[in-house]
């Protein structure tokens, strides 16, 4: 006879299995979905996902209600590369403003750098996704947060002294100069620097 803990554990085996591959396939798509998008294919269909996943069309839409599900995953999986990247501001610093300005701006380039493809992707897919837009919006007003923790001298500014700071740093900056006018990481970062330098320097503003 068996032990009572063999009965009570052979029923699960089979479930505790197809668990498992579910788990497996479902890696296996999100993997898919992160080489494509960063390859370049900014708008992947279900069907490029599941041939270079390696599984049926159905088994993507089993394992995600939908693209939009399958995006949120991934936005999952790039933000935890930001974090990593990206580190939160500390608190107030006492180091020089330039110091603090070219800290930034190698952050957001870092950033930027890794993340391009999918934030171009995003950029795309704003349109058509409820998601995607929502999360962009959050996105643009955490970095915009994240410059006034660094810089609190924009407290003192005018409201237009920060939006242009924040826009020269944003992703579409980095974007133009970077994908659009093909400039290298050091070119970019000293356009950066200089200009936010700049700006924050002037005093005789309108």
């Amino acid at each position: 006879m068996k032990p009572d803990s063999a009965i009570e554990s052979a029923p699960d085996a089979p479930s505790d299995g197809r668990v498992q591959r579910g788990k497996r396939s479902r890696e296996r798509i999100l993997d898919a979905l992160l080489e494509l998008v960063r390859e370049g294919f900014l708008r992947p269909t279900a069907e490029q996902v599941a041939r270079r996943a390696g599984v049926g069309i159905r088994t993507v839409f089993r394992r995600f209600d939908d693209m939009d599900g399958l995006f949120a995953e991934l936005d999952a999986r790039t933000s935890a590369i930001a974090r990593e990247l990206y580190p939160p501001a500390s608190g107030p610093s006492d180091a020089p403003l330039p110091e603090r300005i070219g800290e930034l701006v190698g952050l957001r380039i870092s950033l930027y750098e890794e993340l391009g493809p999918f934030l171009r992707s995003s950029v795309l897919h704003r349109a058509r996704s409820a998601y995607v837009e929502k999360r962009s919006l959050r996105s643009a007003r955490e970095l915009r947060r994240d410059v006034e923790a660094r810089i609190p001298e924009l407290s003192d500014e005018p409201d237009w002294v920060a939006d242009a700071v924040d826009t020269l740093l944003s992703f579409e900056s980095w974007n133009r100069l970077r994908h659009d006018r093909r400039l290298g990481r050091e070119r970019i970062r000293l356009t950066l620097r200089a200009s936010l330098t700049a700006l924050l320097a002037q005093r005789d503003r309108p």
